[in-house]
């Protein structure tokens, strides 16, 4: 029997990159899966987001593997968008089992030569848009008294990262709100974690490679060398992570941040 056979996942941010991985893997092990992603360019950050031709191409992806797939198009800050997917979501697959805040964005820069734009973009995407995601799928999962909530936090959400202030100020805020909502959510046996990666080759990473003038590999090639296994994480390696964590064999994990990172958070 597959890890999640049965279960409905609603991903933000799953049109490429780590997103898809996950929408993928989910597929795989017997989930059907709600796909939301942005399709459009976020102001301030200077490189491109994912578009709807994407996340048309996952949707089919996960079809063709057997399961069923809904695509919703919106912005994780905006809660009207985020309530209106929701409500597509339970019409077209029932019900909504496991929740993963994953839409995140970046930039490089010193925090006193950020703009504003650029910084509200990366704390309303990666924060308050994890934020209004848990927002609007809590009370399904707590109707249902069973759920599991997983927020793509980040290696940088366990320390700090040079020229990364902003990005670095969001992820442990998602962090903080893993542990609180932990704590809330255990009466209802709804499970929260959070998942840690590395740099990754992502779409996120592209882009801001992109903006940077350099090859990404360049890019996470720097973010490489603070691991103790010198290997390139593949976003296949955290959407394994993020199933298991999803599963019933993970019933008992609640209110963890776990690295994958390949000790590069030691």
């Amino acid at each position: 029997m597959e890890l999640v056979e049965g279960k409905v996942a609603f991903i933000t941010g799953g049109a490429r990159g780590l997103g898809r991985a996950m929408a993928l893997r989910f597929a795989g092990e017997g989930a059907d899966v709600a796909i939301f992603d942005i399709c459009r360019d976020v102001p301030g950050l200077g490189y491109t987001m994912s578009d709807r031709a994407q996340l048309d191409e996952v949707a089919g992806q996960v079809r063709a593997l057997g399961r069923r797939a809904v695509t919703l198009v919106g912005d994780v800050r905006r809660a009207e968008d985020m309530q209106r997917a929701v409500e597509q979501t339970l019409s077209d697959l029932g019900k909504i089992d496991i929740v993963v805040a994953n839409a995140g964005v970046s930039s490089v820069g010193d925090a006193w030569e950020l703009t504003q734009e650029e910084w509200d973009a990366v704390i309303g995407v990666n924060l308050t848009g994890a934020w209004i995601t848990a927002k609007f799928t809590i009370p399904h999962l707590i109707a249902r008294r069973q759920g599991r909530l997983i927020f793509i936090s980040s290696g940088a959400g366990l320390g700090g990262r040079s020229k990364l202030a902003h990005y670095c100020a969001s992820k442990w805020g998602v962090i903080g709100m893993t542990k609180s909502l932990a704590i809330d959510l255990a009466p209802y046996r709804i499970t929260v974690n959070a998942v840690c990666p590395a740099s990754i080759l992502s779409g996120l990473n592209t882009g801001m490679a992109r903006h940077m003038g350099i090859p990404v590999e360049q890019l996470v090639g720097e973010w490489m060398k603070l691991q103790l296994i010198q290997e390139m994480i593949q976003p296949e390696d955290l959407a394994a992570a993020v199933v298991w964590i999803a599963s019933d064999e993970a019933r008992y994990v609640t209110g963890h941040a776990l690295p994958v990172t390949a000790g590069a958070s030691m």
